[in-house]
């Protein structure tokens, strides 16, 4: 392994914060549950989709990396990498949502049910989107395991032909990401207004996924960037290349957002807006400008001031401000359909750490069981050749 004492000692550090935020809120989790079942699973429901948006977003930008095989997707393959691989936790952490159905989605009650066009009432079924449910996960772990693996495997016999393999996986495998995740995002999230549709909200939880998985690697690759064999091997240029797929996903997400909300006004019918008129009330409206100028306008201005992406520190405060501002950007969405002024649990803040703990643990324990560069790369290649790496000294497994 090549990854140095330091690196390995640093993640170390963070699994152990992570398990015990873990920890700590599993156990205030079951508290919460016991005191009130409806806010622990609206809690518990705002956590899973923030953390299975950011393992898809990375699962994503990882085949995209895998077909432009750019030099920034050298420093940012491996990451991907494990963000993607962390699916198989989602799995477990979808369990029991499956159990409190009845208390987040109003299309569980036979009344509402009844009141839904025929075509809607026959998909909105408790099986029938379990029996969905089980099919995304059917076809992202397979996914997310091989087109990976194809990269680790080549650390090990060198063989390009394996990259190949991967190049031809990640085409097809987009492909289906896009269509798998427009409808987990009709079962998970939009069918939290049951009467509402819009045609585009499929490519919009696609572009929000995305921009999750990319600040997550931003802000990681942020704090690892100044020490070996990161420091060693990288060229600074690639940097500022990373924040520009940072600045492009954040401006793809908000273009997708404000299309939607453009269409939906220009149409002016009820059964299109009423997903708006449900998160535009009460104290909604002053809640969500906040978060929209610290989510958007802020990171955006940012990004694009020159010199700004060639800067780790301010970098890393970027993609920190847009994972936190991802997280209330996520209780506009869901909260509004429990609470029509501005209302939130104690729960919807500690159940997302605490999926966020396991999340982050197991990131970093698929981190520290491979190589943290893909070491048969060109660039790691062109490093030796021009005398870069012979101070990665103290390799630990």
């Amino acid at each position: 392994m090549h990854q140095v004492e330091w690196i390995s000692t640093q993640l170390n550090r963070i699994q152990l914060g992570a398990l015990i935020v873990a920890a700590v809120g599993v156990v205030l989790g079951i508290v919460g549950a016991i005191l009130n079942v409806e806010h622990f699973f609206r809690g518990y429901l705002i956590g899973f989709l923030y953390w299975m948006g950011v393992t898809l977003g990375c699962l994503g930008l990882f085949m995209v990396m895998n077909l432009i095989n750019g030099a920034f997707s050298f420093a940012t393959q491996r990451l991907f990498a494990a963000g993607a691989r962390t699916m198989f936790v989602m799995v477990a952490l979808f369990v029991p949502l499956a159990f409190g159905l009845n208390f987040i989605y109003s299309w569980t009650n036979p009344e509402v049910l009844s009141s839904l066009p025929a075509s809607k009432a026959s998909f909105f079924t408790v099986e029938l989107f379990l029996l969905r449910a089980a099919l995304y996960f059917i076809i992202w772990i397979p996914l997310a395991y091989f087109v990976t693996q194809f990269s680790y495997r080549n650390d090990k016999t060198g063989d390009a032909r394996l990259l190949d393999r991967a190049k031809q996986l990640s085409a097809a495998g987009l492909i289906l990401l896009v269509v798998t995740i427009t409808f987990a995002a009709l079962d998970w999230s939009s069918s939290l207004t049951p009467k509402w549709f819009s045609s585009i909200y499929g490519l919009l939880y696609t572009a929000r996924e995305g921009l999750s998985g990319a600040a997550l690697v931003v802000l990681t690759l942020g704090l690892l960037w100044n020490h070996l064999p990161l420091s060693s091997r990288v060229r600074e240029r690639s940097l500022n290349d990373i924040g520009s797929v940072l600045l492009a996903s954040l401006m793809l997400w908000m273009y997708m957002e404000f299309f939607q909300f453009l269409i939906i006004w220009q149409g002016n019918m009820a059964e299109y807006a009423v997903w708006y008129v449900e998160r535009l009330g009460g104290g909604w409206p002053v809640f969500v400008t906040i978060v929209l100028f610290l989510h958007f306008g802020i990171p955006f201005v940012l990004l694009l001031t020159p010199g700004f992406r060639s800067n780790v520190s301010r970098l890393i405060a970027a993609a920190a401000l847009i994972l936190v501002m991802r997280l209330f950007w996520l209780y506009w969405n869901v909260v509004p359909v429990f609470s029509p002024d501005v209302s939130l649990s104690w729960m919807d803040i500690v159940l997302p750490l605490a999926m966020g703990g396991i999340w982050v643990a197991s990131f970093v324990w698929i981190l520290k069981r491979n190589e943290l560069l893909p070491i048969n790369h060109s660039q790691w290649q062109e490093a030796d050749a021009h005398g870069h790496g012979h101070t990665e000294a103290g390799v630990t497994a």
